[in-house]
């Protein structure tokens, strides 16, 4: 009986913790890239400025890793700690939270541009919106999957060191691919849609070894994203065994 309190107890945090993450996620989107972003794309003097390139490519697929990564960690952890019919509202939540943060961009667009056309937006915007969020529902869906494959009937192992042979790390490595991987799919689609579509061509060796440096950064989001992956589960995990320690403690 006491276990199923603590369990119960410490589900409900963790369910907890995960929508905090989701929603300082959504905040830094719509507070802070979005209107700094429609700053700089609204003033001729910033559009086309290193700043902008930076904001775009620097800034941009960190937010996101950062979405998709930390949700990943609290997936894999909720899935090794309670099991996959636990884990399974954090998929809910994920593609909750991935659509409101498309949708709450609108808002960054009003409050920097001043209006929105709504026939317009219904008719591009908003497709986009729906296909972006079922993107994402797909990249959770198999951070899901492969957390499940690879943790059913294993016993919970709290990561100590990111070095653990554990079966959650083991789901880290495999889940790190996942945003890597897409993010390589959707450069290769936007470059061949460059290529064939608007007849862009490849001005000396300069712009070629930019393009190749581009997907390797790519396939590089790999190993950190693990890395990441596996910080989280280890604050987790010690969260999780001080939270023992002092229910033991009051027994």
């Amino acid at each position: 009986m006491a276990a199923s309190v603590f369990d119960t107890a410490r589900y409900s945090r963790l369910r907890r913790n995960f929508l905090i993450f989701l929603g300082a996620c959504i905040a830094f989107s719509t507070v802070i890239y979005m209107p700094i972003y429609w700053l700089m794309f609204s003033d001729i003097r910033w559009s086309d400025s290193v700043p902008m390139l930076i904001w775009i490519e620097m800034v941009e697929p960190l937010m996101n890793y950062a979405f998709y990564l930390g949700s990943f960690a609290f997936l894999i952890h909720s899935t090794s700690r309670f099991g996959s019919h636990k884990a399974a509202p954090l998929v809910g939540f994920f593609a909750g939270a991935a659509l409101l943060r498309y949708l709450t961009n609108v808002f960054s667009y009003i409050w920097i541009m001043g209006a929105l056309h709504v026939s317009e937006w219904l008719a591009y915007d908003l497709p986009d919106i729906l296909l972006s969020t079922a993107f994402d529902g797909i990249q959770i869906g198999v951070a899901f999957w492969i957390a499940h494959r690879v943790l059913k009937g294993k016993k919970h192992q709290p990561v100590t060191r990111i070095t653990d042979r554990v079966p959650m790390l083991r789901a880290a490595w495999l889940c790190a691919i996942i945003p890597a991987v897409t993010q390589v799919l959707s450069r290769f689609y936007y470059d061949l849609q460059m290529f064939f579509s608007f007849q862009m061509e490849i001005d000396g060796g300069g712009e070629l070894i930019l393009m190749i440096s581009y997907y390797l950064t790519d396939l590089l989001a790999i190993p950190v994203g693990f890395l990441i992956i596996a910080l989280i589960l280890k604050v987790l995990s010690r969260a999780e065994q001080k939270a023992r320690e002092a229910f033991d403690s009051e027994k």
